[in-house]
Formats: C-alpha cells, sequence, structure tokens
C-alpha cells in the first residue's frame, strides 16, 4: 500500500534507502479494539520481519517533547506483544533525539534520523537537521548562479510549471537566460530536477533545500558578508532590536538571523541579528548609529534577489523579515541547540507548506 501522507512517504524513502531493509506499509490508518493508529508498518530484513504500528507527530520541540514521551509510553501499552510503537515525524534536533534515545521510542524523520531497536536488529542513524553534508556531496561544485536558481525553486516550487518559466526567473535572479539555462541543465545534470515535455519539475524538494542550504554554508554567507556592527551606544540588545524593527521600512532592509526568528515564531529571545541590506547601505547604519566591530550583534548581509522578502506574510509586524529559507539557514548554521530548535519551528511552520503545495 502507497501512503498519502507526505511525512509517512518521506520516512520510507530514508527507510528504503538503506541496504537490507525493505519497509511496506500494510494498513492505513489502523484500528483495532484498543487503539486508533495512523498505519501498520512491517520491514523485512533478510533475517526477521518486524511489525510496527505508526503514529505520526508533527512539530516536536523541547516544548512539547514531554507530552510525546508520555503519549508514546502508554501507546504502547496498549498494543499487542508482537507489535511496536513507531514515532513518524519531520526534522528531530539533536537533543530531542536525545531524549526519545533515553526512553528508548523508536522513530523515523524525514531527514534520515532512524532509531529501530527490536530483538532482530538494533539500528542508528543520526544525521544533523536538514543539512546531511557526508551525502549530499558531489562532484560539481555549486556556482553562485546555480544557487540562485536553486532559491528561486524553493521560494516558489510551482515557478517551473508555467509556460515562460525563464523569463520569470529573469525577473527574480537579475540572469541572463543564457546562465539560467545553463543552471536548470546543471541541476538536471545532478539529479535535482527532471525535464518532460521542455519543462522542468523539481525531483525531490527536500533534497534539493538541504543542497542549497549545504551551499550557503559552504560559500553563499560568506560571499554577502558585509561586516559586524554594535550600537555607538552599548545599548541593551533589547532596545538595538526595536530599533531595527522600527527603522526597516524606511530604510529598506530585512531582518533575519535570531531577531527575524524570534519575530517569526515568538519561541526565542533574540541576542543577535541579521540585517540583508540593499547595495547602498552607509545610510542604514548611519541612521541606527553603529559602528564597525568584530563582536557586534548585528550582521550585515547583501541582498540576494528580489524574492529575499518574506511574502504572503499576514503578520503586520513581521512585513520585513526575510525569506524562511533565509531564516532558517542562518540558523542551521548555528551548534546551539535553541536555534537549531527554533530552525525547526521555521521548517514546520513555513517551509514544509511549501513542499506539501508542490507535492
Amino acid at each position: 500500500m502507497q501512503p498519502t501522507h507526505p511525512i509517512l512517504q518521506k520516512c520510507l524513502k530514508q527507510i528504503e534507502s538503506l541496504p537490507n531493509l525493505k519497509a511496506e506499509v500494510s494498513t492505513i490508518p489502523y484500528v483495532s479494539k484498543t487503539i486508533l493508529a495512523d498505519g501498520k508498518l512491517i520491514l523485512h530484513t533478510p533475517q526477521s520481519t518486524v511489525e510496527y504500528i505508526c503514529e505520526i507527530k508533527s512539530h516536536i520541540t523541547r516544548e512539547t517533547i514531554n507530552n510525546v514521551i508520555e503519549y508514546f509510553t502508554h501507546f504502547r501499552e496498549r498494543l499487542d506483544q508482537s507489535q511496536k510503537p513507531l514515532l513518524i515525524t519531520e526534522n528531530l534536533s539533536n537533543q530531542i533525539v536525545e531524549d526519545l534515545l533515553k526512553k528508548d521510542i523508536e522513530f523515523i524523520d524525514m531527514t534520515g534520523n532512524i532509531y529501530l531497536n527490536s530483538s532482530s536488529f538494533y539500528l542508528l542513524v543520526r544525521r544533523p537537521s536538514l543539512l546531511l553534508k557526508n551525502s549530499l556531496k558531489d562532484s560539481y561544485k555549486i556556482t553562485d548562479s546555480v544557487s540562485k536558481i536553486m532559491f528561486a525553486l524553493l521560494n516558489s516550487p510551482k515557478i517551473l510549471q508555467s509556460n515562460d518559466y525563464t523569463d520569470e526567473l529573469v525577473k527574480i535572479t537579475k540572469m541572463s537566460k543564457v546562465s539560467i539555462k545553463s543552471a536548470l541543465h546543471k541541476l538536471h545534470e545532478l539529479n535535482y530536477i527532471e525535464k518532460k515535455r521542455e519543462k522542468y519539475q523539481i525531483l525531490d524538494y527536500l533534497k534539493l533545500l538541504e543542497r542549497w542550504e549545504l551551499a550557503y554554508t559552504e560559500s553563499l554567507h560568506s560571499k554577502l558578508f558585509i561586516d559586524t556592527f554594535a550600537h555607538i551606544k552599548n545599548i541593551p540588545f533589547s532596545d538595538i532590536s526595536e530599533l531595527l524593527i522600527k527603522n526597516a521600512n524606511d530604510l529598506g532592509y530585512l531582518i533575519g538571523g535570531e531577531l527575524g526568528a524570534a519575530l517569526a515564531t515568538s519561541y526565542l529571545h533574540p541576542i543577535t541579528a541579521t540585517l540583508h541590506v540593499p547595495e547602498n547601505f552607509t545610510r542604514i547604519f548611519v541612521n541606527l548609529q553603529l559602528k564597525p566591530s568584530s563582536t557586534g550583534e548585528i550582521t550585515f548581509l547583501k541582498k540576494y534577489t528580489i524574492y529575499d522578502a518574506w511574502k504572503n506574510n499576514d503578520n503586520a509586524k513581521n512585513s520585513n523579515l526575510a525569506d524562511p529559507l533565509l531564516i532558517h539557514a542562518e540558523l542551521m548554521m548555528s551548534k546551539d541547540e535553541r536555534l537549531r530548535e527554533t530552525a525547526d519551528i521555521i521548517f514546520n511552520k513555513y517551509i514544509k507548506p511549501r513542499i506539501y503545495a508542490y507535492i
């Protein structure tokens, strides 16, 4: 049986990518006298077969993990002895993976984190959320032009369905048609997109996102980086953040990084901010009374494309935010667990709908 739920589909792909392991969904949903669950999953190895009863849980954070653990503890008690509970979810942070391991709760997430522990086999795969560096290395270095096309496709996945998608990409990226066609051809060679009837389509949105974020971390961020700044009066960051929010529209910059994530999620107490600024950015630090500082809390990055801005945002407070793709990429560069968790919220709430809209 082929599952229709996008999260379960992605998790099955992660399982099937592993050697000597085959996954089969036999029942959706699963109903018994004691339980109603999202499905029954049967895992086959050359030596044995294990039956799992699956529950799909999205948006697991530090605030909700204890509830999830308690749920699965009771969930396990209601199953037959031959059955095991299995958590199916999106992308788990490292700390939440640790919490689940301590409680022996088996799981699979969309990014490749896997924990299976039966009497027949044991499997533990740990992957950094969304940035699967080892699995994403390819022989072709992603250039700036290819990276811009990737960002445009991630921002508006349906753009390739348009008859004049090349003209649309010209407007977004300010690149020539020749450069755009070359970039699309290279993405096709790398199996990130495929061509059907003179049009392209994304093969796997998550894979494309992972590779773009890897390119952002490896080279793009350093090329966009201008400098770090601090306020000349050394005022608290809470006061600085109010100043940044108040002047964003008049001075023409977009708010990203920790401050942008905090405005988008109300989950984080930011201590830094990233500003995506236009080419003429001198008046910005003059008006905000900022000075260059190697330890400054405010980072200036050059604007990337005309799609840098967060579009279709109904929250007036967030009207000058950078696109969630940029905010997410910035957060994922940090090793801070709190920022990683906030990145997960950004992904679940704002990036994931783009995936589902495209599927």
